[in-house]
């Protein structure tokens, strides 16, 4: 009925996992219920499959990494707090990309001093104009946007998984 949250339920269940020595769930469902959820712009779905496929990547299946992180970028525009940790530290530390991510981090300036206070843990590797640049982008993107957690955007899904509220 497309139900995202359900897609996204559905995908994480079937995401193969092992328990006691014994391997559990469905590659194939989990990858297409992943794939419809994203599709729907779903943010809390991108950030699931981004760490799905990094988790599927570290076992030696990076099939749906490259997949997943356009997925992960769709959920950073939306303002998703675990896609843009996930992508702050993704840029930052996999992929030396180190203006992307002292922008992601900056994001957090005002509300998350912890994530914030990563950024200049790479700092020295960007010039003085790289780091205003970053900061200032990151300043106007606070200006127009929030940050937002699973719950916001659970919280706005038609979806019979939502709690009806008081």
């Amino acid at each position: 009925a497309g139900d995202v949250e359900a897609m996204r339920q559905l995908a994480n269940l079937y995401a193969p996992t092992e328990a006691l020595g014994v391997q559990f769930g469905n590659l194939e469902q989990a990858v297409f219920w992943y794939r419809q959820a994203c599709a729907a712009g779903y943010a809390n779905a991108q950030v699931d499959f981004y760490e799905f496929a990094r988790l599927q990547a570290d076992q030696g299946n990076a099939a749906y990494l490259d997949e997943a992180v356009v997925c992960l970028e769709d959920a950073i525009r939306q303002g998703h707090r675990s896609a843009i940790i996930n992508g702050a530290f993704r840029a930052a530390f996999v992929e030396q990309d180190y203006k992307t991510g002292f922008f992601l981090y900056a994001l957090f300036e005002g509300t998350e001093p912890d994530y914030a206070e990563q950024r200049w843990s790479f700092a020295d590797q960007l010039t003085q104009a790289e780091i205003d640049e970053a900061e200032a982008a990151a300043a106007a993107w606070r200006a127009e946007n929030e940050i937002k957690d699973y719950d916001d955007f659970f919280a706005v899904v038609n979806s019979p998984f939502r709690p009806v509220g008081p």
